[in-house]
Formats: structure tokens, C-alpha cells, sequence
């Protein structure tokens, strides 16, 4: 498991708070005080370049395979 994905699914949120990860380009993933992940725009894998040829503009911090469940 990546560092991010360790830290997204070891971090503890107090009751009432909301932890924000900014995954590259347009993606967050968002952790709950009850441990509820909500991933946003996560873009993980290659797919978008290997079907239509767009490149990732930045390396992405976490695998899809790898992500912590939600």
C-alpha cells in the first residue's frame, strides 16, 4: 500500500471533522469521523491514455488496486 493510502486508512478523524486528500489533478478523497472514504475524481489507473491517448498530467499518489476501501 502506498504512504497515502497507509495514511488514509490509518488516520484517525474526530467525531464531526472531515479529512481531505487531494489525490492529483482533480481528485480528493474525503474521510469521515466513522471511517466512511468518499472518493472524488480519482482518475487511479492509466485507462483515460490507453483508450483516447490523454497523458496524466502528474503521477498518480495512489493505485487503484491499492486505495483503501470505502
Amino acid at each position: 500500500m502506498s504512504h497515502l493510502a497507509t495514511t488514509i486508512a490509518t488516520r484517525e478523524v474526530p467525531e464531526g471533522s472531515l479529512a481531505l486528500y487531494w489525490l492529483c489533478q482533480a481528485g480528493f478523497a474525503f474521510k469521515t469521523g466513522a471511517g466512511q472514504i468518499v472518493y472524488i475524481d480519482p482518475y487511479l489507473s492509466e485507462v483515460v491514455e490507453r483508450l483516447i491517448g490523454f497523458k496524466r498530467m502528474m503521477t498518480s499518489p495512489i493505485q487503484a488496486r491499492r486505495s483503501p476501501p470505502t
